[in-house]
């Protein structure tokens, strides 16, 4: 920190803004630039600061005159108390911490004082580095504020997700897949939920939590695992399939289709009933990763579906570049069917099987009108509220044998 010894208005200025940081151990305004930055004289003091402050902190604890740190303190604790707290609750640490200070000031003196002089004589130079001064600070201390702001949000999204995990339990829901067509087709998509440790259910908003904190493929593997172990009450044997989304960041993973082979054994879940779901997000991603492993995944046996399509990321050339099993229609694509020229793109979207082999199918439908339109559309496999909400396992899996159930029925009935 530039000591307290100047008159210029524009240091102290400085000095005073600073202060409010200095109080709660927050120096990297201080220590990051800006003495180098406004002079480059300052640059000896600021390397021989933290030396001359280290030999002074270590030969003291040596000889004993001062406790040595025994106690982790928070990195905001203001100084003074920090110096206390380290040392065993000992006032000779916050006695070190202002002869430390001190002696900064006295290494920093003589050069500001340096700097300061020839700066002072030449006005029109003073001027022009005035205003060069005021940019760059007000330009650092917003990427200060920035940078602050991003920490502490960063912290209370830890908070929250730390919390998540050990209070509450994140939980699978699952929502059919009709095949109009087809009473013997039984598939989902599995929906990510948490549970706190109230039993309240809570929808899927900590994903972007997880995204803030570069955990999202941590979140994938878990979901994966969570899946997995639940397809064991599924009826798989009887064809059942069940889809799983992932992130951008785990199919543009090297590592994602092994990680997913050694859980596929694990749980001795035949790879033909597993479904991998992919968003047109994804695919902004690592194009030739993500297309050797949509390849390997269905080489194991694992379909690859396009989610949200329509959402207003991908193209159709990406229909073409990358070889999905399956394309679902985003829900958004319907809200426009009411006007003939939405009544037309959709009816366009609906032959992209014809064009690519790829399965569709029709999402969000909600109304018995949506339903005839898709259906007159020439798609038969249709997912929505209309059919079903999301169910927790137990009734995903009542739903599988009552369509069973009522499959045998039907067969029976036309055997007779």
């Amino acid at each position: 920190m530039h000591p307290p010894f100047s008159r210029e208005k524009r240091h102290i200025a400085l000095a005073l803004s600073a202060l409010p940081l200095v109080m709660f151990n927050i120096n990297e305004l201080l220590l990051f630039g800006l003495p180098i930055i406004f002079n480059p004289t300052l640059i000896l003091p600021f390397v021989l600061v933290p030396m001359v402050s280290f030999v002074l902190v270590y030969s003291v604890m040596a000889l004993g005159l001062v406790n040595p740190v025994s106690t982790i303190v928070d990195w905001m604790t203001p100084p003074f108390l920090s110096g206390y707290l380290a040392t065993q609750n000992s006032l000779a640490g916050s006695v070190l911490q202002i002869a430390v200070i001190a002696l900064g000031v006295l290494i920093y003196r003589p050069f500001y004082l340096s700097y300061a002089g020839k700066s002072s004589s030449d006005s029109k130079g003073i001027l022009r580095k005035m205003e060069i001064e005021r940019s760059t600070l007000k330009s650092f201390l917003g990427d200060v504020n920035q940078s602050m702001g991003s920490y502490i949000s960063k912290h209370e999204v830890s908070q929250r997700i730390s919390k998540m995990m050990n209070r509450g339990e994140f939980v699978m829901f699952y929502q059919p897949q009709v095949n109009v067509k087809d009473s013997t087709f039984l598939a989902f998509e599995s929906l990510v939920r948490y549970r706190d440790e109230y039993g309240n259910l809570m929808p899927p908003s900590f994903i972007s939590d997880f995204q803030i904190l570069g955990a999202i493929k941590q979140l994938d593997e878990m979901v994966i695992d969570l899946v997995l172990a639940d397809m064991k009450a599924f009826p798989v044997l009887a064809g059942c399939k069940v889809g799983v989304n992932i992130s951008a960041e785990t199919i543009s993973d090297r590592d994602v289709v092994d990680n997913i082979a050694e859980r596929l054994h694990y749980y001795k879940i035949p790879p033909t009933s597993l479904e991998i779901e992919i968003t047109e997000e994804a695919l902004l991603e690592d194009h030739e990763q993500i297309s050797r492993n949509i390849n390997a995944l269905q080489r194991l046996g694992v379909k690859v579906a396009i989610d949200d399509f329509g959402s207003g990321y991908a193209s159709f050339p990406h229909l073409l570049k990358y070889n999905f099993d399956k394309v679902k229609l985003d829900r958004s694509l319907l809200l426009n069917v009411k006007e003939e020229r939405g009544q037309n793109l959709y009816q366009l979207l609906a032959k992209i099987s014809e064009v690519t082999g790829c399965a569709l199918v029709a999402e969000g439908i909600e109304t018995d009108t949506e339903k005839t339109f898709v259906e007159s559309c020439g798609i038969d496999t249709c997912q929505g509220f209309y059919f079903s909400h999301p169910l927790a396992l137990e009734d995903a899996v009542a739903w599988s044998k009552q369509q069973m159930k009522e499959t045998a029925l039907e067969t029976l009935e036309s055997a007779e």
